[in-house]
């Protein structure tokens, strides 16, 4: 049932997404279904299980995909971007990585646009993150990608100007 759960929320995907789901990056693969079934009840909210995500998040004009991909040699977990261009020919950025069991609690989603807060913690909690005078808040102002680990912290990629930003939404 649960393969079939798997399955089923691939299809539901963005039909720009099945339109012309780019190819998978040398090195990488799909998750499995038998990896996504352990501790992963958070993904049954998602028609896609939190494993993908599209949108134009370089403001290019040109579709956009970000997926979570495992290693080959299987001990990663990587958040890999994959361009949509003028030329057809897809061109991959790897922008995190984690240890593959990382796959049990992370995941992605789309960032919609707005302002929102930066997570900043003062210095007698152990926390050094924002700088005096540092900015708390930040605005999207193109498609984005959220990755949280459940229950846990959160972020965001954000496009600016040449190329993506991380920001810490949440511990």
């Amino acid at each position: 049932m649960r393969k079939l759960l798997f399955f089923a929320g691939l299809l539901a995907l963005a039909p720009s997404l099945l339109a012309k789901t780019p190819p998978i990056p040398e090195g990488w693969r799909m998750p499995r279904p038998s990896e996504l079934t352990m501790y992963q009840e958070f993904r049954n909210r998602s028609p896609v299980q939190y494993l993908g995500v599209s949108g134009d998040f370089n403001g290019d004009g040109f579709p956009d995909v970000a997926r979570l991909l495992v290693s080959k040699d299987e001990k990663r977990l990587g958040l890999v971007v994959t361009f949509g261009r003028s030329d057809g020919v897809p061109r991959h950025l790897v922008l995190d990585r984690w240890e593959v069991q990382s796959l049990t609690s992370i995941g992605i989603d789309e960032q919609p646009k707005g302002v929102f807060n930066i997570v900043c913690r003062e210095r007698d909690m152990g926390y050094d993150w924002c700088r005096p005078g540092e900015a708390t808040v930040f605005r999207i102002e193109n498609d984005s990608i959220v990755g949280f680990f459940d229950e846990k912290s959160s972020f965001v990629y954000l496009w600016r100007g040449t190329n993506f930003h991380k920001v810490w939404t949440s511990d």
